[in-house]
């Protein structure tokens, strides 16, 4: 099977009346692209302030969810956004793509990650 990108290509070669056919039918096949991470923030958080630094920690969740990165830990001053981008929008994004697996908040203070694991889990999952 093709890759999206082959895919693409090829369509974009054909002759312009054929390329809507040959897309839906790509779709069909395919379907929907999968969301990136920056995609799902934007889409769960309209107006989330996309600053230097959490788009650079951005990329590297999304790293790590396509598997380039195995094991990460995040430094950074108090009030950047760790919590909110990391433990809450990334592990639900997590869920979203991967319902089938669990994702462990760890944090500071038991109070701060039962308190994001409580929000993770509140609804009904496939996992039930």
């Amino acid at each position: 099977m093709l890759s999206r990108e082959e895919v693409a290509a090829r369509i974009m070669a054909m002759p312009v009346e054929y390329q809507e056919a040959a897309a839906r039918a790509a779709l069909e096949l395919y379907g929907p692209a999968p969301e990136t991470f920056r995609e799902y923030v934007d889409r769960v958080r309209p107006g989330y302030q996309w600053y230097r630094h959490a788009e650079v920690l951005g990329d590297v969740l999304q790293r790590v969810k396509d598997g380039a990165i195995k094991r990460l830990m995040i430094f950074e001053p108090v009030r950047h956004g760790k919590t909110e981008q990391a433990a809450k929008l990334f592990s639900s994004y997590w869920i979203k793509e991967r319902p089938h697996q669990f994702v462990g908040v760890a944090s500071y203070g038991d109070d701060l990650a039962h308190s994001i694991s409580c929000l993770l889990y509140t609804s009904p999952s496939p996992r039930d």
